[in-house]
């Protein structure tokens, strides 16, 4: 099963993002900070990053 992480600082979005991405793995975060912590904690691939958090996307990537 695909991995995706979704950072967003609102709550509202991550539901409804969640909701409409039924089937894969979510991993919610709401902001830059919070989204490294389940990373690092997440055990496994992450195969795709939605984002709109403060940080640049390629840096929050990295």
């Amino acid at each position: 099963m695909e991995t995706i992480l979704v950072v967003d600082d609102d709550a509202q979005v991550l539901a409804i993002v969640g909701k409409m991405l039924e089937g894969y793995r979510i991993l919610n975060a709401l902001n830059a900070e919070e989204s490294v912590r389940v990373a690092t904690d997440h055990v496994g691939p992450i195969h795709l990053l939605l984002t709109d958090a403060g940080a640049s996307g390629r840096e929050l990537a990295q």
